[in-house]
């Protein structure tokens, strides 16, 4: 297993949409170091998540995802280092825990935004939150029931 995927390794990588050659050469440097992980089952749910995302979203996406990552790293290294599954401790504990740890840690769990369309500020999870919900929302067993 490739213990780093690097942004020029992905598919968002060839669609570089509206990004300047600048951070271009920026972010093709730039990669996600799943050595950090120790456990094998989250390096590879990991890997999946982070390949998915790189076909669907954009590279500044995938880019700024790094960050959230390393956060969400950390977390796991210190609190789950030997759990073999993102998806062996139940979601909502695994959110607690992790909202508590980024507490600790002088990280905000939630952020405020100002939506135009409705005319007021919203508030709603911050970036790791969010993140970690959408690899564990990933990481479900697709529903194989007819509609």
């Amino acid at each position: 297993m490739e213990t780093r995927i690097y942004i020029k390794e992905l598919p968002c990588y060839q669609r570089k949409g509206n990004a300047s050659e600048k951070s271009i050469r920026v972010m093709e440097r730039h990669f996600y170091n799943l050595e950090l992980l120790e456990a094998e089952g989250q390096k590879k749910e990991m890997e999946a998540f982070i390949r998915s995302r790189g076909n669907e979203l954009s590279m500044t996406t995938v880019d700024a995802d790094i960050i959230l990552y390393n956060v969400l790293v950390r977390f796991m290294k210190e609190k789950y280092p030997l759990l073999d599954s993102f998806r062996a401790v139940p979601e909502e504990v695994l959110v607690k825990k992790f909202k508590a740890w980024l507490l600790d840690h002088g990280y905000q769990i939630t952020r405020k935004h100002f939506m135009k369309s409705m005319g007021r500020n919203l508030q709603e999870e911050a970036g790791p939150v969010k993140y970690l919900r959408l690899l564990l929302q990933f990481l479900e067993p697709k529903d194989k029931r007819p509609e």
